[in-house]
Formats: C-alpha cells, sequence, structure tokens
C-alpha cells in the first residue's frame, strides 16, 4: 500500500497536503474492462485524508499517475502513426518532464485554503472567488447541453463562492488542478514531419493493462498448475506476489524463457 499525495496539495497556501492510500493492483483489475474512474474506485482503501466521493478529476489522473509508476516507471514508450507519411514510429518521454510542461507559468494568485477548496483574490476590480476543483459527479451533471454551455454548467457547479464567468477561473484551476491529458511534440523518425499527439495517461494505462493480459493469463496457468491454486485465489494476490511465486516457479523447473514476466 502506498500513501498518495495529491496535485492540489503541491500549490502552496496554508492548507495540510491531502492524502490517499492505494493498495497494488490485482490481476482481477488488470483482466477487467474497468474505466478510469472505477479502477481508482477499486484501488483506493479507506484510511487516506481525503474521501473517495470528493475526488476531483485531477486528483483521479494523479492516483493513475502512481500506479503507472509502480508498474512501469517514470519513463512513457508509445507509438503514434505519422500524420504524413501514415508510417507508425515510436516516441518517448520523462512522466517528470512532461507533467511539470503542464503546469500552466503564469500565477493568477490561487491559494489553497483546505479541505480542496481555493480562492482567487480580489484583484482589478473583480471580486474574491472559492472554488473546488471538478469531479466525475460534475462532469456528468454538466454535460447536457453544448460544449460552452457544458463548460459554464461545470464553472458554476464549482464556484462555491463569487463569480463563475471570473476570467481568471480557467487557468487558475489548471493550475492547481491540472489533468494529464495534452497534446505532445513529436517528429517522424522515417519522415522528420513534427506533429502533435494526443496523450491521456489514464487511457495508456488502461491500454497498457490490456496488451498484459495474455501475460497475466499465462501467470494464472503456470500458478493453478503448480499449486493448484483456484483462479480467483490467483486473480486476488497482489501482482507483485504473484509474479514472485511464478518466478520460483519458473527457477525451479529452470526454465530458460522468462521474457514474459
Amino acid at each position: 500500500m502506498v500513501s498518495v499525495r495529491l496535485m492540489q496539495g503541491l500549490t502552496g497556501g496554508e492548507a495540510s497536503p491531502r492524502y490517499v492510500a492505494l493498495r497494488e493492483i490485482r490481476g482481477e483489475e488488470e483482466l477487467a474492462d474497468l474505466s478510469p474512474a472505477a479502477l481508482v474506485e477499486k484501488l483506493v482503501v479507506a484510511d487516506g485524508s481525503a474521501p473517495l466521493d470528493a475526488l476531483s478529476l485531477s486528483d483521479q489522473d494523479r492516483l493513475l499517475e502512481e500506479v503507472y509508476r509502480n508498474l512501469y516507471g517514470a519513463e512513457v514508450g508509445c507509438h503514434a502513426v505519422c500524420v504524413a507519411c501514415g508510417k507508425a514510429f515510436e516516441m518517448s518521454f520523462s512522466l517528470d518532464d512532461w507533467i511539470r510542461s503542464l503546469v500552466a507559468d503564469d500565477d493568477p494568485g490561487v491559494r489553497s485554503v483546505g479541505d480542496g477548496t481555493f480562492d482567487l483574490p480580489q484583484q482589478d476590480g473583480l471580486e474574491r472567488v472559492r472554488f473546488r476543483l471538478p469531479t466525475e459527479v460534475d462532469v456528468a451533471r454538466a454535460a447536457a447541453g453544448d460544449e460552452a454551455e457544458a463548460a459554464r454548467a461545470l464553472r458554476s457547479l464549482c464556484v462555491l463562492e463569487g463569480d463563475s464567468e471570473d476570467p481568471r477561473l480557467d487557468a487558475a484551476m489548471a493550475r492547481v488542478g491540472p489533468l494529464l491529458d495534452d497534446e505532445i511534440e513529436a517528429e517522424c523518425a522515417h519522415c522528420g514531419a513534427s506533429q502533435t499527439v494526443a496523450f491521456r495517461l489514464a487511457d495508456y494505462l488502461l491500454a497498457s493493462l490490456r496488451r498484459e493480459r495474455p501475460l497475466v493469463l499465462r501467470e494464472v496457468h503456470c500458478l493453478a498448475r503448480s499449486y493448484h491454486w483456484s483462479r480467483p485465489d490467483i486473480l486476488s494476490m497482489p501482482r507483485s506476489f504473484r509474479r514472485e511465486h511464478v518466478r520460483l516457479v519458473l527457477a525451479e523447473t529452470e526454465q530458460g524463457d522468462r521474457s514474459w514476466l
């Protein structure tokens, strides 16, 4: 289990940082078709300082980032299809560098005041605004109208005091709660064409888990055959525990090909 400091705890101010405890992923989640929100709900344990129903979209991304790091490390390597020549090329980047680039350079003076809420001070004729970051429930409630109406509805749901149309609000939300969803500058290795590639960490994490499903099934088969454990028992093990036992089985049987671990 790991305790994760949420993004908005990193913005300064007098408020205490907020934490959520995550357990290790298991085979039952690795093989399931879960949404990002559902995966977070499965992995969060009930002894953190931020309740599950109060997690913002930014909190959710922060937790999925921690899951990705625990599984794959701090580097991202993925493929994209060139918009110019149509060939697939590989791109890689540092997760840390990318996340730092998502934080806006301009500081609208936003301050964390506790319980996941923030203040924009009275400034240049604009009144004070107190707000929180949007949640999955907020987005669903605001999604009824067109894009512009939905954005206004979402701001209205998140503003606790003050003007929901304050021109500083969008920049303030992006600064204190950046979403791990952006376009990355890339260059095709085949034709050299520059282009932007859409990348959302939550989608990439779930795609990575889907690609590993055949390996998980091989691990289940290996342990079931060797220990006669049931499939539900194996899938309920933490991933690292399951893989440790697979390594023991392979070492004992002196199997040379362990590249699938």
